[in-house]
């Protein structure tokens, strides 16, 4: 008996698809990392964290040299919208990326301080929106240095 085995993010994507608006974006690798946001993902996200009105909660591996995510998210906490976020650190509460500490100054973040990685990338905004995909929030990652993808997905049973 012949049977297919589909990973369980694909069914989850294919059953939305019946109850959701998504979007997918693709990015073709540029020569040098940038600390600008230059991808069409990158920019999408500044686009999301821009027009949320009440909440963004994300889970990201840490930040890199993108700082027009970071003002972006500055500008939508002055704007009254409530942000939290959960980032990696080790045991010795430290990330790899040499930006995230900016993360727990201005923002409600925490971590687990375990020694394992934890490498989610995603937000959600407003309960209704998320964005997903396997881009780092860094130089090599939204800056455009490296092939990633990204999803957003507006459904409010998936963000919720």
């Amino acid at each position: 008996m012949f049977k297919i085995i589909l990973p369980p993010f694909l069914v989850i994507f294919l059953s939305m698809s019946l109850y959701a608006k998504e979007s997918l974006y693709l990015h073709i690798p540029s020569s040098l990392p940038s600390n600008t946001t230059n991808t069409s993902f990158g920019k999408e996200l500044i686009k999301l964290i821009d027009n949320a009105q009440d909440e963004i909660s994300f889970a990201i591996y840490g930040l890199r040299g993108q700082n027009d995510v970071l003002e972006a998210l500055i500008q939508a906490k002055k704007r009254g919208v409530t942000i939290k976020g959960v980032v990696d650190s080790d045991s010795h509460d430290k990330n790899y990326y040499s930006d995230t500490h900016l993360l727990y100054k201005h923002f409600d973040i925490v971590s687990d301080h375990k020694s394992y990685i934890m490498h989610n990338k995603f937000f959600i905004f407003d309960k209704k929106v998320v964005w997903s995909g396997s881009s780092n929030i860094s130089d090599t990652g939204t800056g455009g240095y490296n092939a990633n993808n990204s999803m957003v997905i507006e459904n409010k049973k998936i963000s919720n």
